[in-house]
Parts: C-alpha cells; structure tokens; sequence
C-alpha cells in the first residue's frame, strides 16, 4: 500500500525539499555533524526479545553496509510489541532535539498472501510509561529499501534511559534489518529540514470504497427535514416569501481540550486563543486543571474556566474524577496504598468534593480514566470499585452523562487487541455491576502507524453493541507530513461523523505552543493554520453547515434539509421582517413563522 501513494506523497513533499532517494541523500548530504545516539552503530546494538522468533547476523553484498540482521517471526505473537527487537542509547538526549534516524529493510520471506513484510520503529522511554518520541511504520517487499525517519525527542532522556526498537511480533515472516544509525542534530537543524520518507494509510485514495458509504450514512445520519410554514396576522399562507435558513450550531460535538491558564493570558496570543475557541468549538474538555492533582493544586482556575466557557455557549466535559494510576495521584493519596480502607475513602472523598463543586456545570464527565495501564489502585482496592466510582459520581452530580475514557483503541493500526479487549471487559464488567455508566470515551492519539479508514468502522461496531454513545476525546496525528495528517484528520472525522453509536469529535488542543505534541497541533506558533486545521473546518463549517435561501410556496411553505443543530431562520415578505431561532432534529422539524 505505501508504494501506491509514494509518487503522490512525494510530490506533495517536494514543496519542503522532500522527495525521491537522490534528493534525500542530496539533503542528508548538506546537513551538520550530528551525534551518534546508539550504544554502538548499526543492527549489532539490537536484540531480540520475546517468544516465538529468532536473529542473526548474516553478510551483505551490494549494499554500503557489509551485514544484516535477520529476524524470523515463526509464531505471531497477541501483539506486535511482544516481540521486538532493542538497543539503549548511549547518548543523552534533549526534549526538542531533532533526531535523524536511517534504515534499510528488505524481506527475505513474505507472509502468507502478502506482497510486503512489515515492522515498526520506535524510539522511546526504557520504562514505564515508554514514552514515545515515534512510532513509524515501515513495510518493504524483497528488495532493498531505505527509509529517513525524522523526530524530535518528546522528553529529555538520559544515556542508557531511552532505546530503538524495531515490533517483529507480525505474521509469520523473515526480513533484514540493515545500515541503521540515530544521529542526534539538536538543535542545529528542524526537524523539518531533515529528509523523510512519507508514509501512507489504507483507504486514502479518493475513490476508496468506504466513502461512498459513509456519505450515505451521514445523509440518513445526520440530517434532518426542516418545513417552515410562513403565515401572516390572520392565519393566511404568505406566498413567494423569502427565507433564509442559517445554521449556527451543530447538534454533533465538534470541540477541542483547552488549557485553562491559558484562555485567561492576555496580550495577542490569549485573544487568538479565545477567537478560535467560540468560533470553531461547541465543546470543550480541559486539559488538566479538573484532574484530582490539577484540582487539589488549584481549585479556582478550573471552575473560572467552565464558567467562561459556558457563558460563551460551549459544553464543558469534565476530565477526569479517577485516573486509577500512581503516577496520575495525589501524593497524599499514593501514601495510603498500604491502608486499603483509607484509599477507598479517599477516592470516594474526592468524587464527592469535585462531582458537587461542579455539579450542572459539565455535561459529561469522564469518570475512570485509562483503565488499561493505570490499574494500581483496582490492584489495591479490586476491580469493583471501578463500578462504586461511578455510583459515587452519580450521588455527588445527578446530571453529567458519566462516561469511562482509554486510548490504544483506534491506534496502532487498530492491532492491539489486549487494549481493546481489556476495554470491552472493563466496560461490561461496570455495566453488569449495575452501574451508571452511560458513555464510551475512545482516544484517537495517532502516529505515522495509521489506522486503516475500514478498520475503524470496525472497532466502533465492536463497541457500538453496548448501546452507549461513543466520543473521540483525544484526537490528533503526530508526523511531520502535513498532507497525510490533513487527510487522515479529514478521513477519520468523516468515518466517525458517518458512524450512528458517535456523539463528539475532541482533537486534545490546537495550538502548537499549548500542545502536548506541538507537531501535532492544528495550529502552528505563530497562528498559521495546518493543512489539517483547514480540514477541519472544510468539514465542519462548510460540507457539514447548512445555508439555504428559498421562497415560500403558494401554499406558504418552505422545505429544506440540513445538518442537525439551531438554526436561524429569517422569513421576509412586503417589506415585513421575522426571525426565529429553531432545533433541527433528526425526526424532522416543522415550524410557523408569523410576519407582523
């Protein structure tokens, strides 16, 4: 797949200085010394680790590097991960640096039905919670090819805390892994002056099958039948009326996670923030002042910011009452680890302290936050008080919608079955110990590793069977290949947008300089918007808005159809004038509009 959008990738590229094998090596040519990140250079700095496949070192002729390591799958493991192949750095690295590294990869033996073999380079924290500077994926068939792999490290790392690793945990499978080397640029260069080898994802194309059926969906979906009936003083049609119907809020959540300091800094950039916020968002989450750390530090600015926001017209969801880790507590809360009943009562405390300080206030909240990596307390306490949490949540605010959030859901290429299996238990389990669990939060945290545009639909049917509504909560796409992050922004919000069990699309910021990944971000520093920030509002304010001029019947009656939300609605005739503002839903919507 990534061969049939090269060309079209590498044109869209060439605008940066991006393109072919020659002008990479022409780019790679021009650069600064850089400094070697791994232990020692090339694949002998790997090794494997994990059941179910084997390494060696093997010789190579015709190539600028004289050996291999060659890596057989013989057993798919339950995840790509569980077999992979590592090497710590040797040099200490800056959060910022901009890194390089280099690859060749060639297939020796190709899975069953497959015409490329596959792996995926990381680079990453060499501990919990592996911190990720990239995720990349690389497939290649029985030829050598070379991939650049530009990043910027998203941390500081200490020599020896970070390490490369290559996923081998695939189909059955054998491929060479040759010529590598991580050189670190600081920050003498970008990131984005470094040569890239662009990557792709199924269903891109522009007359890719799942298109023509999501549209469709989202016509049934989404919209509703508006009928305006235009009558004068005593009761009589007004014909050849004008009217305008104008869209001024979707029905569907289209927000953004903002930080709340910073919707109150003053000066240009804090008035910036603010525009985009009332003019692109019907919803917003903030980022972290309502967690219970964010909170037990600052009990003012949160609630000043769900204020704010509501006074501009914009639902708040709340996040998080419990995010079950110890890294994500209260150090006061972690001391109480070791008195069970104490930690208990303290949780319940908390849910009880915040749920009513904001009680009416949020109209979700994310109760239970990633379940899946954050288990110390269930370790503690059981996996019951995942349910008592929720019940706790709704004695202390009766009205949020109460949801749980996790994220590796929708990612990694949609492979990591124990993330998403885990959910599915986690939520059933909740759901059976009869407690108020009424919404499913899933991340959409991407890297170059794209999820297949298909293969979400088919996660979203899987937990679509609970019967809850589900929300994207945490979206963005972290690459430095600006159209592939448009185009998978676009193509992820129209499937989600088409998929009936979805309520809300949340990327998790938008503003490269208050982004947890600033790449990632919609807009760039100094404001200029991204390709995908474009996406967005392509779709959202113009092929899913409705505008519409028409003239009345002679029966005195208007028909349109539109995307559900409020509109206003603007009758004129003789001279007389009469606005009205009305709720399109999806049964149909019909409304008299009297002129004066």
């Amino acid at each position: 797949m990534r061969r049939l959008f090269f060309l079209a990738a590498t044109l869209l590229l060439g605008a940066t200085g991006r393109g072919g094998l020659a002008e990479m090596e022409a780019m790679l040519s021009k650069l600064p010394a850089g400094a070697p990140v791994l232990e020692t250079r090339g694949v002998a700095a790997l090794q494997l680790a994990g059941p179910g496949g084997s390494a060696q070192v093997v010789p190579v002729e015709g190539q600028p590097f004289p050996e291999a390591l060659q890596v057989r799958t013989a057993v798919k493991p339950e995840t790509p991960y569980k077999l992979q192949l590592g090497a710590k750095t040797g040099l200490a690295v800056k959060k910022g640096d901009a890194l390089l590294a280099i690859v060749s990869l060639r297939a020796v033996e190709l899975p069953a039905g497959a015409d490329e073999a596959r792996t995926e380079f990381v680079f990453e924290l060499d501990r919990a919670p592996h911190t990720k500077s990239v995720s990349y994926p690389i497939t290649a068939g029985q030829r050598w090819e070379k991939f650049f792999i530009p990043f910027t490290a998203s941390m500081d790392y200490a020599a020896g805390e970070a390490q490369v690793r290559f996923r081998a945990g695939y189909d059955p499978q054998v491929i060479e892994i040759g010529g590598l080397t991580v050189t670190n640029y600081g920050r003498a260069v970008t990131t984005r002056e470094l040569p890239y080898t662009p990557t792709t994802y199924s269903g891109r194309a522009p007359d890719a099958p799942w298109r023509v059926a999501a549209a469709a969906r989202i016509e049934k979906l989404r919209k509703g039948d508006l009928t305006i009936l235009v009558r004068d003083a005593a009761g009589r049609p007004v014909p050849g009326a004008q009217v305008h119907v104008s869209m001024r809020r979707h029905a569907y959540g289209f927000g953004a996670a903002v930080d709340a300091k910073t919707l109150f800094m003053e000066g240009a950039d804090g008035d910036r923030y603010r525009e985009i916020i009332t003019r692109d968002f019907n919803k917003v989450v903030i980022e972290n002042h309502l967690k219970w750390r964010g909170w037990e530090n600052d009990r003012e600015t949160g609630p000043r910011a769900v204020a704010w926001l509501r006074e501009h017209g914009i639902d708040v969801r709340g996040h998080v009452l419990v995010w079950p880790g110890k890294k994500n507590l209260p150090a006061s809360v972690v001391a109480l680890f070791d008195q069970p009943d104490a930690l208990r009562k303290a949780i319940l405390d908390h849910i009880a302290d915040e749920g009513a300080a904001l009680r009416g206030q949020c109209v979700e909240w994310d109760v239970l936050n990633e379940p899946f990596s954050n288990t110390d307390v269930q370790k503690v306490l059981g996996d019951a008080c995942m349910a008592e949490w929720f019940r706790a949540a709704r004695a202390a605010e009766p009205t949020a919608k109460l949801d749980i959030n996790d994220y590796s859901i929708l990612e990694s290429g949609g492979r990591d079955t124990p993330h998403q299996d885990h959910y599915f238990r986690t939520i059933q389990g909740i759901l059976d110990a009869g407690a108020p669990l009424q919404g499913i939060g899933i991340q959409g945290h991407f890297n170059e590793d794209l999820t297949p545009i298909p293969r979400l639909a088919e996660i979203l049917d899987r937990f679509a069977t609970f019967g809850l509504p589900i929300q994207i909560t945490e979206f963005d796409v972290n690459t430095y290949d600006e159209p592939l992050q448009a185009d998978y922004t676009r193509d992820f919000m129209t499937m989600m947008f088409s998929h009936p069990s979805t309520i809300g699309f949340i990327p998790w910021g938008f503003w490269e300089k208050r982004h947890w990944i600033p790449n990632a971000a919609f807009y760039r520093a100094d404001w200029s918007a991204r390709p995908a920030a474009e996406a967005w509002r392509e779709l959202v304010f113009k092929q899913w808005w409705t505008d519409l001029r028409g003239t009345t019947t002679g029966a005195g009656e208007y028909a349109a159809r539109g995307f559900l939300g409020e509109y206003a609605i603007e009758v004129q005739a003789g001279g007389r004038t009469q606005t009205k503002t009305v709720r399109l839903e999806r049964s149909g919507t019909r409304v008299a509009v009297t002129l004066p």
